[in-house]
């Protein structure tokens, strides 16, 4: 399979959804043990800076939201309690849209996948609930040199993205495009898309990149066409993660297949190491949507697991 794996930890967990000082304090304990940094914090939250295995850096804070509309003031939050998240790049000078992840009881029990540089939040078994999935990090970047090398590059300086969290259950839980609340950040400058639904995939919002027949958009289109082997079973695709109709990255640990899955359930599947010995890798159905399924890895199994595709 075409995974970029980080070689770092990643965590599973479960977020306790009945108050924000419950769900920050459980993130926070996934955050550390997942390698995230942590910073001087603030009142009701913490700071953390995260770094890809190719040392590209951000920082992300999680705060209750009644703390954070005191040290924001002019922050637009929907008035209920929860935990608010957001991204920056590490001059603070730039940030990402206010996602809101309901901690109000409405959902007891939220779900976590978490590595070293990205964050997975939903509530287990709900594809389109309002305030209840955020997602973000920092992607695998194709290297200037080398074998996947890409020609003439731009060179990155940082880089990072962000969905979910809103009142629109648009985000990468629900499906491959990121429409409202979406925020996108390369070398300094960031897009976040308004808190409304006219948001379109036309428009070249942030997104993955599933395999699907050309005409998957089109007013004329087949219904949901899929593409899979003559046995139906899917494919196995990197989880590319891009903006401005263009791929930008690959998101860590993590893999596309090219048909519908069953939503959060658990995938094994084999890949082979550089040394040529297999293991097991162990998955989570994230998002499944008509041509496409999310598979987040969480946990790898057997003695080949090394430098693998990237």
């Amino acid at each position: 399979m075409a995974v970029a794996y980080s070689d770092s930890e990643i965590v599973r967990s479960t977020l306790d959804g009945t108050s924000a000082a419950a769900m920050i304090s459980d993130l926070n304990t996934v955050a550390v043990a997942a390698g995230w940094n942590p910073l001087p914090g603030p009142t009701g939250g913490f700071k953390y800076m995260i770094r890809s295995p190719q040392g590209y850096e951000a920082h992300v804070l999680i705060q209750d939201d009644l703390n954070y509309k005191i040290d924001n003031p002019a922050a637009d939050l929907y008035n209920f309690r929860s935990m608010v998240i957001v991204f920056y790049n590490v001059a603070e000078t730039v940030k990402s849209f206010d996602y809101q992840v309901k901690a109000n009881g409405t959902f007891g029990l939220f779900q976590v996948i978490a590595g070293v540089c990205q964050l997975f939040i939903s509530v287990p078994a709900v594809a389109n609930g309002a305030w209840a999935s955020v997602a973000g990090g920092i992607p695998f970047v194709p290297p200037a040199a080398g074998f996947c090398a890409v020609d003439a590059p731009v060179t990155i300086t940082d880089i990072w993205w962000a969905c979910g969290g809103s009142q629109f259950p648009y985000g990468f839980r629900e499906q491959a495009n990121a429409y409202a609340c979406m925020t996108y950040y390369r070398n300094g400058v960031a897009v976040v898309a308004a808190d409304n639904n006219n948001a379109r995939p036309f428009a070249g919002l942030l997104c993955l990149f599933p395999l699907t027949a050309v005409n998957t958009y089109s007013s004329d289109q087949i219904p949901w066409p899929t593409i899979t082997y003559s046995s139906h079973r899917p494919l196995a695709i990197d989880a590319f993660v891009g903006w401005e109709w263009s791929i930008r990255g690959q998101l860590w640990d993590a893999y596309l297949q090219t048909a519908a899955g069953t939503l959060d359930a658990i995938v094994n599947a084999e890949d082979t190491g550089s040394n040529g010995l297999p293991f097991i890798v162990r998955s989570i159905t994230w998002h499944s949507q008509f041509y496409s399924s999310l598979q987040l890895i969480y946990e790898i199994e057997g003695g080949g697991f090394g430098n693998v595709a990237y």
